[in-house]
């Protein structure tokens, strides 16, 4: 049971970074016409991937899909 509440708790906090870095990405507008020159939560999700197992994916992905639709 700890594992999946420990599991949980990482997905939606990996989801939490993921829409907060995004929304502080568009907020920077360098330049007129683009949403942003560099895509933190892309990098999130990647090294969240990397170090924590493909199951840290689902936060991202479900942010990603709801925005998506």
């Amino acid at each position: 049971m700890n594992t999946r509440v420990g599991q949980a708790g990482t997905t939606l906090g990996l989801a939490a970074l993921y829409v907060l870095s995004a929304k502080l990405g568009l907020a920077l507008d360098p330049v007129a016409g683009f949403a942003t020159l560099v895509w933190a939560p892309s990098g999130i999700s990647l090294a969240a991937v990397l170090l924590l197992g493909p199951r840290a994916a689902i936060g991202p992905q479900a942010i990603a899909a709801r925005d998506r639709a």
